[in-house]
């Protein structure tokens, strides 16, 4: 079980899948509006080409301004290649994709919902194979071996559900 959740807030751009739909590994589920983080991401590309262009004017006059001076537009450049960095990964985390094949369970917003950093947008479930764990009383289990068929009870009161195992 997986819940896939918001990186950002904004506004759910597309919802590429209903609960009880199957998802393929890596398949998109959901868009989030991302033009504030590209917006962000420009911004900050612009920043790194004006901290390169400093340091290179401060590496053309080595000897005419301090070594501190240039370091500081070193410094500047670094900061503003994480930056850039940071920007990506945000704008990049607009694409919510499932991590594994399964079944959507439940698709938690609709589209044009305004989401909450950290919201929980879809929950992904793996159904094959199952795993249960269970509690046995000592008196069943000397008769249990593996490839015995189990009997469950669904959900709904009643209704039995059974497996190959």
């Amino acid at each position: 079980v997986e819940e896939s959740r918001g990186a950002g807030d904004g506004y759910k751009g597309q919802v590429m899948g209903e609960g009880g739909e199957d998802a393929r590994a890596n398949q998109v589920i959901a868009r989030v509006d991302s033009a504030t983080q590209g917006a962000r991401l420009g911004q900050m590309r612009v920043e790194l080409d004006a901290a390169q262009h400093e340091l290179e004017r401060a590496e053309r006059l080595v000897g005419s301004i301090s070594e501190q001076s240039i370091d500081a537009a070193r410094t500047r450049v670094a900061a503003a290649r994480a930056a850039v960095r940071t920007a990506q990964v945000m704008a990049g985390r607009a694409t919510v994709r499932a991590p594994f094949a399964g079944t959507i369970a439940t698709m938690n917003v609709e589209r044009g919902e305004v989401m909450a950093p950290g919201q929980p947008l879809a929950r992904l479930v793996q159904l094959d194979p199952v795993l249960v764990t269970l509690a046995v009383p000592d008196r069943h289990v000397a008769p249990l071996r593996p490839g015995l068929p189990a009997v469950g009870v669904a959900p709904r009161p009643g209704a039995p559900a059974a497996g190959p195992r």
